[in-house]
């Protein structure tokens, strides 16, 4: 708990419900006999029942490795980045109020599922790679909406790149994205494709390092 500006800032962690939903995952497979030994079966009951009435929900995961989901810098424009110094190192985030990130998102999401119905063509039934492609994205951008949606307006939403991506700060991702966006709702396709192929060109070196030696 912190206090920025005249209202406190909160950020709730969710390791005790991702914990208990691996231990339930676990459960399923041949992992089960192994639960009991790491963690006592009464201590999964009981911190299962004290969560029960929590009343954040849904529970949002998103997982990517050496990089930034691309649905996140919908959230994000470039003045919401802010440099901070933590023992005489550039610390790197993006930090918008929840309601206003959830808003960029959703408009997002509607733009990008036009763009693939718009791309379709009359027969909807029958998307192209592309179109496959531009509503999965939408869906994507729809779900994490939601999720920032469940927040109270006067939360913030906070992207902390890490140590890792300090080689390509200052990140232009969402000033590209927010290109996209708009080269997408004046229906430009190539150019809104040359704008995403922008953000994968950065982070692609970073996300080599996944599988590097």
């Amino acid at each position: 708990m912190g206090g920025v500006g005249d209202f406190p800032v909160f950020h709730a962690p969710q390791r005790l419900r991702r914990s208990l939903r691996l231990f339930s995952d676990a459960a399923m497979n041949d992992g089960a006999q192994l639960l009991p030994l790491l963690v006592p079966e009464k201590k999964v009951r009981d911190a299962a029942r004290e969560i029960s009435g929590e009343l954040f929900e849904p529970l949002y995961t998103r997982e990517s490795a050496y990089v930034v989901p691309l649905a996140w810098f919908a959230a994000f424009t470039m003045e919401d980045r802010v440099v901070s110094s933590h023992a005489g190192h550039e610390v790197h985030r993006l930090i918008a109020p929840a309601d206003t990130a959830a808003r960029r998102v959703i408009q997002g999401a509607q733009i990008v599922e036009d763009a693939a119905l718009a791309t379709a063509g009359p027969n909807a039934d029958e998307l192209s790679e592309e179109a496959q492609q531009a509503k999965a994205f939408a869906d994507d951008l729809t779900r994490l909406g939601r999720w920032l949606g469940t927040f109270s307006p006067a939360s913030l939403v906070c992207l902390d790149y890490g140590s890792l991506a300090d080689r390509i700060q200052p990140d232009e991702s969402p000033r590209d994205m927010a290109d996209a966006l708009e080269l997408l709702r004046a229906d430009d396709q190539g150019a809104a494709t040359a704008a995403l192929r922008r953000i994968f060109q950065r982070w692609s070196p970073l996300a080599h390092l996944q599988s590097a030696n």
